[in-house]
Formats: C-alpha cells, sequence, structure tokens
C-alpha cells in the first residue's frame, strides 16, 4: 500500500474490463478526454492507482469485490447507487457514505459520471475532501483489528 502514498499521474478516470452485461456496454461507449474506459484492455490492478478516478461497476455476476481496495487506493472512486450486492463492510454500523467517502452514480444515467467528474476537477477542494475521507475510512475500519471485530461482532451477535 505504499504505493497510495504517490500522487495520481493521469488526470483521468480508469475503468478497464469485459462487456458482460448492458451496463458495461453503456459504459465503454462513454467518450470525454477525462475518461479512459476501455474493454479487453486489461492493466494490472494495482495501476488503477495511476489514475486519478476509479470508476466501479459489476460485472456478469451482478457484483464488484474491488471496492474494498479502491477505498485504500487514496484516489476518487465511483460507485453505482444501485448495486444492492453490497460488500460486509457497507452493511454494518460504519458505511460508507457518498459525497463523503465516493462518489454515487446512476446506471439509470451513466453519462452523469463525466458531469460529476467536470464538477471535481472545477472543485479541487471538494475532491480532497472525498479523496481524504475514504483513506481515513480505510484505515480506521478497513484494518485487520477492525475486520477482525467486526466479524466477531457479526457473527456471534
Amino acid at each position: 500500500m505504499e504505493k497510495n502514498k504517490i500522487d495520481y499521474q493521469i488526470n483521468k478516470a480508469v475503468f478497464r474490463g469485459s462487456e458482460n452485461n448492458n451496463l458495461r456496454t453503456q459504459l465503454f461507449n462513454l467518450k470525454h478526454e477525462l475518461l479512459d474506459i476501455k474493454r479487453n484492455d486489461y492493466i494490472p490492478f494495482i495501476d488503477s492507482m495511476k489514475y486519478k478516478y476509479i470508476i466501479d461497476i459489476w460485472g456478469i455476476d451482478g457484483h464488484s469485490g474491488r471496492r474494498y481496495w479502491y477505498l485504500h487506493f487514496n484516489r476518487v472512486a465511483f460507485f453505482p447507487k444501485e448495486d444492492a450486492n453490497k460488500l460486509f463492510f457497507e452493511m454494518g454500523e460504519n458505511k460508507i457514505k457518498p459525497g463523503i467517502h465516493y462518489v454515487e452514480y446512476s446506471v439509470n444515467n451513466i453519462k452523469e459520471i463525466i458531469d460529476k467528474i467536470k464538477y471535481l476537477e472545477e472543485n479541487p477542494d471538494e475532491y480532497e475532501k472525498i479523496r481524504n475521507n475514504a483513506m481515513e475510512y480505510a484505515k480506521k475500519y478497513l484494518n485487520y483489528d477492525s475486520l477482525l471485530k467486526l466479524i466477531k461482532d457479526t457473527t456471534l451477535n
């Protein structure tokens, strides 16, 4: 996780993946100078940290398991609000919150990602606030001791 201390190198939003559902097809069809969205052009997962923004969307099985790591990446992540398959930490007492720990977008209006990136580009303090909040959340709640406590509390109650 030492790489998360390095500032981004590419001032764009990244998404890589296969075109395995209609939502991803819509995402792949988005075009803008602030987007680096490519189908089947894989990069090492950790290289997502080179980008200023990270877009998350579920795949064929209806779930993306990358959110946990994206919160550790020290970047601003975009998560769809319609994802019903939340990760374990998203259901706990200390849930991640849109506009605080990540940027929420709707898969029913996927083009809004562009407007939200433009807004953050015009409001760098807002970008920094969300980025810092996500990193602080990850440090506080997504560490070994906190996760062990969450698992114990969840399974023993």
